[in-house]
């Protein structure tokens, strides 16, 4: 489980007591994001259906949205400055 979850403002003021060089930063699983919503709003428990998801067509279709959908995020936030709030928030730093 999650003992803690951070939002990207939050990352950085963690990382800004530190050394590090913040190489990159941003969200991810922006769709994941809605869906999780969803489920709360609805108070909807997707698990049973997305754990049975056996299917290799279905899960290379997933992995290939997932990759297309991080690749027009990151480009609308590097390029056109907007940053859109995914389920996950990343922070890549170098010593």
């Amino acid at each position: 489980g999650h003992y803690r979850r951070y939002n990207l403002r939050q990352l950085n003021t963690l990382i800004s007591g530190t050394k590090l060089k913040i190489i990159d930063c941003g969200y991810i699983f922006q769709t994941a994001l809605l869906i999780r919503l969803f489920e709360k709003i609805f108070r909807y428990d997707n698990h049973k259906i997305s754990n049975s998801i056996k299917n290799k067509y279905i899960n290379r279709f997933l992995t290939n949205y997932i990759q297309l959908e991080n690749n027009i995020f990151h480009y609308l936030s590097y390029n056109c400055g907007i940053n859109i709030p995914g389920l996950t928030a990343y922070i890549i730093c170098q010593k």
